[in-house]
């Protein structure tokens, strides 16, 4: 059975929008967005913060050399 023809046009014009993912994220999350991981909290209530960002730390894709 074979598939019908795909139309050149569905009658409407086609449109598009760039998104800035990173100004939705900042939306999204408010204050939260610049701070850093907890990565630790210890029984009396310290915290040990993480700083790691992108390719540092955990965040280090496997294989990474550095540069």
């Amino acid at each position: 059975m074979a598939l019908p023809p795909i139309p050149p046009t569905l009658g409407k014009p086609v449109t598009w929008r760039t998104f800035d993912w990173r100004q939705m994220a900042i939306a999204a999350w408010g204050e939260e967005w610049g701070k850093n991981d907890i990565a630790y909290e210890w029984p009396s209530g310290s915290e040990f913060q993480s700083t790691d960002r992108y390719i540092t730390g955990i965040y280090r894709p496997k294989g990474w050399t550095g540069p």
